[in-house]
């Protein structure tokens, strides 16, 4: 009973969670619309956050002191990034809203498998055959997302391949492809889990006939 109780209580917050993903959706998709063809308001355009690297940053710092001591000092500074906002000329913004929009809907996607898994769930009906299949999807689900993720990152390089003739001296972009192993592992977790349901189902179909 505690278990399809707090099933229950998750299912709506799946719930809550799916109808935010579908209305960021609809407003993710109504800007980039406006934004492709001008109509964006100017409070609407999105910052862009860039990832960058600052070159040859040791000259600008004294290391001697930490040399008497040390065969090599390098200064070295991580996650830089450097703010700027798009003119509306750019339609920069319009792709940003258009790949916020299909990120939203992969998640909403993976919510709402959720709730479906956890209102069998919190009906007596974790072996439902149909549970299989929600739980596998929802492992392929997850991959998707991190690979849209992986993806994102050399498209997004290429829409802002002209940045890289206007930088200062000395500061190049740092687009480097990220690859989160861990979400990876998760997903197919997820799919072995969906297996072993399968077979749960088999088995409790097998023992029904038996009886």
């Amino acid at each position: 009973m505690k278990s399809q109780f707090i099933a229950k209580a998750l299912t709506l917050i799946m719930i809550v969670i799916v109808v935010i993903g579908i209305l960021g959706i609809l407003i993710s998709i109504l800007a980039s619309g406006f934004a492709f063809t001008g109509y964006l308001p100017e409070r609407f355009v999105p910052s862009m956050e860039i990832p960058i690297t600052v070159n040859n940053l040791n000259q600008y710092f004294d290391f001697s002191t930490l040399k008497d001591h040390y065969s090599d000092v390098e200064l070295e500074m991580r996650g830089l990034n450097l703010e700027l906002v798009p003119r509306s000329a750019d339609n920069i913004e319009g792709w940003i809203y258009l790949f916020v929009a299909i990120y939203i809907a992969f998640y909403s996607y993976a919510a709402f498998l959720l709730y479906k898994i956890l209102r069998s769930i919190a009906q007596g009906q974790a072996f439902d055959p149909a549970q299989y299949v929600r739980i596998r999807d929802l492992g392929i689900a997850v991959i998707v997302i991190e690979l849209f993720h992986i993806l994102i990152i050399p498209i997004l390089g290429g829409l802002w391949s002209d940045l890289t003739n206007i930088l200062p001296q000395g500061i190049s972009t740092n687009f480097q492809l990220e690859i989160d192993f861990a979400v990876i592992f998760l997903g197919m977790i997820i799919l072995v889990l969906s297996e072993i349901f399968r077979q749960g189902s088999h088995l409790k179909e097998l023992e029904e006939l038996t009886v």
